[in-house]
């Protein structure tokens, strides 16, 4: 996802607890590690009206989608 800061928000990985977060930075090629407990791989997203970025979803392996929902704050990286 693109950040107000111009930064990207991005995810890899299926396992559970395994997801891999960073935020990178395309100008100076800075990846920071973030850490956020959801299993992300496979969710949507979307900005909420207060800037906040919500994401739904995910995937558990083997076809089988995952209940859960996280909200992250792109000003305060949590």
């Amino acid at each position: 996802m693109l950040l107000p800061s111009g930064e990207l928000l991005i995810w890899d990985g299926w396992e559970f607890n395994t997801t891999s977060t960073f935020i990178w930075n395309p100008q100076t090629g800075q990846l920071r590690e973030i850490e956020i407990q959801s299993q992300l791989f496979c969710a949507g997203h979307s900005y909420l009206a207060d800037g906040r970025l919500l994401v739904t979803g995910g995937h558990d392996g083997g076809g089988i989608g995952i209940v859960d929902a996280s909200i992250f704050d792109p000003f305060t990286l949590q």
